[in-house]
Parts: C-alpha cells; structure tokens; sequence
C-alpha cells in the first residue's frame, strides 16, 4: 500500500492538508479504497461508487464506507475508535473535531501547543466510554459541523442532538465552538485562519457560562414604587378578580381617567403618578365606553392621556411584541386588559400551561420591560365568587391578586363593593367603593365607601 499522488492532490488543495500530515496519520491507498487507520488494527476504508471519481474525493453522495478489523473481518460501528494523532497525549484542553479531515487539519495547525485533538469518524461515533479517556483534560471542545438548518435541516439537527449527548457525559468539561459564518468545519477554517484565531474562540468558550443577567446586590433596596398607595405598583402586574356585574370595569376605566388626568386621588388613596394610560377593552361595546366615559366626567387633559383601545382584537398569544412595541413608545403609568380571556386568543384558560405561558409571555413583560402598572380584569369561577376561573396559574402568575365582591348583608345585595387583596407581595389595603350616579342620566362616580375602621 502507498498513497496515491491524487489523494495528495486533493487533500492539500480542497482541505489543506499536507503530505506530511496525511502520512504522520498513516493514511494510504489500496486499489479504488482511501484507507484511514483508527488504531488497534481498526482500519475505515472509503470508496466511490462513480468509475469516475478514484477514492471518493469529489462525488460525496457516491461514498461508501467500510470498516475492517485487523484480519480483514467487518467491524461493526460499536465497535470503532476514535481517530487519533501519532502519539495522543490529552492535555487540558482537547479539541474533538467531527471527522477524519478536521482532526487532521487541526493537528497540523495546532502542532507545538498545548492543545491536543481527538477525531471520531462523525458526532454520531461518540461513545460514553471516551469520558474516561478524556478525564484528564479540563476543557473538552465541540467543533460541529456548521450544517445550515435551512438547506440541511437534519444534518443541523443532527448535530444539535449529538452535540447534547456528548455535553451530558462530559458534563461541565463540554465546550461548544461555533465556528464563523462561511466555514462549514474545522479544515475550512484552517484555510482562511490561523491556530491565533481559534485560540480566541478557544478561551471565548472556556469562560464561565452565565446566560442570564444576575441582580446586582451591591445596590440599596429601593422604596417601594406605589402607582396607587397600597393599591398597585408600577412595573408589575394585578389580577384584577370579581363576578359579572361587580364593578371590575367601572372600577378601572375610573382609575384610568383619575391617573391620565393628574389627579391626586382615587378612593381615599395617593396617586403618586400621573401620565398616560393605555386601556385594551375587548369587553365593552365602543358605544357603552364613550357613554361611561363622558358620564364620569373627563377632563380635558385626561382625554389627551388616555389611549383607548376599543374592541380592536389585541393578541397577547400570538403577537405579545405589538401591545409591547407600542407600551414602550407611549411609556403609560398604567395599562389595563379588559379581560384576560378576551387577550388570550386560542389558548385555554383552564389549561395551567397556557395561562402561564400568557401571563410570562405577554402580560408581565408589559409591566417589567415598559415599568407601568399592568392590570388585567379576570372573572370569577361559577357559583364561587371567592375564585378566580379556570387554571390557578391566572392568580398564580401575577405579582398580586384582588378581588371585588358585592356587599351582601341579610341578602340584600348593595351597590357598594369591597375589594381584598387576595395575593399580595406589599402591604395593600381592603376598602370599599361604591358606583353613584346613573349611566342614563349621564353622570357616575366611583367614590370611596370605606367604614373608617377598615381604613
């Protein structure tokens, strides 16, 4: 056996590889066959089915593959090597590069480092039982194929699911390189950079892994950002709960107009802000707001601060991004969803999923990323006015929880309603407010009805 001058040929010419490379590798050529050594007489042997393309080195779809042992018998892959350079050592950091031409590119750029590299025949030939090969390095890199999941979809998926299984066995020790743009391996990447500019990528991934931005706890705690004194606080977000005809809307649009109206306050509480109000209203007729909104009276500088979103099929489901894009711009102190349901389009609100992925996805970014005070109107469960309805995860997900209920006394139902904080992470208060006026008479009021001992 010898090694052909076109294997040579090709080797430096599409993969930069030399001659001395391909020899110190003890790659040869017998007949039509390219013969890589994998070590303890395993040997893979690559052949083209096209007449026309000696060794397979340009029709890679007529590649085949086989691998012999020592003897010549078949081999099977559980029972294949790793691809090795002449006298492996594992270093502390080990390159595990994917395929024979990447391993031997690598060697040949990295020689007189303090780096070694490991070759596997493809991602797909790591075996659990290299861990304890590799145990004495510190870091141990991934250098996949960068497959375009466009044009090769399961070649990317492939290797994103191959690339899983190795950082599992290797646990903290596994470090993906990515490599740039326009290199699909490690032998193009040779072609047009130097050993300098994969030590970069190098230490990049050796850094420690923090995905997520941490608090910083060197700073003071700040005061509480009350929108409402013991009522609502900017940047987060309120469920506000309560049975049909308990005021819940009444309620809100009244807030509305006292904060986009520079109002001091509201029910017997500071308003500590005052500026624009976004309100989504999927509930309400656009007829019955203009009625309730000119009964209560608004003023001229309300009018101009708040922005009245009637009926106009808001998606907090499928298109969280728009409701928020527009937040940011108006920069509102409040934003109220008239109702949970009514923005949730397609998802279930008896489904714990869906209304998690609601409220984390479309409503509570809202609050912490445009930092107003978020309320959004839900209803109670059937028969129960002390629940909220459908999945638990409605209450559960938001910063706080109130509730509306009726006054009953002697089962006489009054116009008064008190409100409870039902899951509070401040110090808010119970009160009561009543809704004077007649709607058809066109004036209303939302007032404070607190006993003065629960105030």
């Amino acid at each position: 056996m010898s090694l052909d001058p076109r294997a040579v040929n090709w080797f430096a010419t599409h993969r930069g590889i030399s001659q001395a490379t391909l020899e110190a590798f003890g790659i040869q050529t017998e007949g039509r066959d390219l013969i890589f050594p994998y070590g303890e007489g395993i040997e893979k042997r690559r052949w083209s089915r096209s007449p026309d393309d000696q060794f397979g080195l340009f029709l890679k779809d007529e590649r085949v593959f086989t691998w012999r042992d020592a003897d010549g018998a078949p081999v099977g892959k559980g029972n294949q090597r790793p691809f090795l350079p002449p006298d492996f050592t594992v270093r502390p950091w080990v390159i595990l590069a994917e395929g024979e031409s990447d391993t031997m590119a690598t060697y040949q750029n990295i020689e007189g480092t303090t780096v070694s590299v490991m070759g596997l025949s493809g991602l797909n030939a790591w075996k659990d039982e290299y861990v304890e090969r590799l145990e004495d390095a510190a870091f141990v890199f991934v250098a996949i194929d960068n497959d375009d999941p466009y044009e090769n979809p399961a070649a990317a998926g492939q290797g994103e699911k191959e690339w899983e299984k190795i950082r599992k066995a290797l646990g903290r020790k596994a470090r993906r390189v990515k490599l740039p743009q326009g290199c699909k391996d490690l032998a193009e990447f040779f072609q047009q950079y130097s050993w300098a500019a994969l030590n970069v990528l190098l230490t990049a991934a050796a850094e420690p892994r923090r995905h997520y931005p941490r608090l910083d706890l060197t700073k003071p705690a700040p005061p509480i950002n009350w929108l409402v004194d013991r009522q609502f606080v900017a940047g987060e977000a309120t469920a506000i709960v309560g049975d049909g005809g308990s005021g819940k809307s009444f309620f809100m649009q009244k807030l509305a107009i006292a904060l986009a109206g520079g109002e001091e306050s509201f029910c017997g509480f500071k308003l500590n802000d005052s500026g624009p109000v976004l309100y989504v209203d999927e509930e309400n007729s656009s007829d019955l707001v203009l009625q309730r909104l000119e009964a209560f009276g608004m003023s001229a500088a309300a009018k101009k601060n708040l922005e009245y979103i009637s009926y106009a099929g808001v998606d907090l489901n499928s298109f969280p991004e728009l409701l928020l894009e527009e937040a940011l711009d108006i920069r509102p102190v409040l934003i109220v969803l008239d109702s949970l349901s009514k923005v949730g389009i397609g998802l279930d609100e008896n489904s714990n999923s869906d209304m998690t992925k609601l409220v984390h996805t479309g409503i509570l970014p809202l609050a912490r990323e445009s930092g107003a005070c978020v309320a959004f109107i839900h209803h109670t469960a059937k028969g129960d006015p002390n629940s909220a309805r459908g999945a638990s995860a409605i209450r559960n997900s938001a910063d706080q929880a109130i509730t509306l209920r009726k006054v009953v006394k002697g089962g006489v139902v009054y116009e008064r309603v008190n409100v409870f904080p039902e899951k509070s992470r401040r110090h808010t208060a119970s009160f009561t407010f009543e809704i004077v006026g007649e709607l058809d008479e066109g004036e209303i009021d939302v007032i404070d009805a607190t006993p003065e001992e629960v105030m």
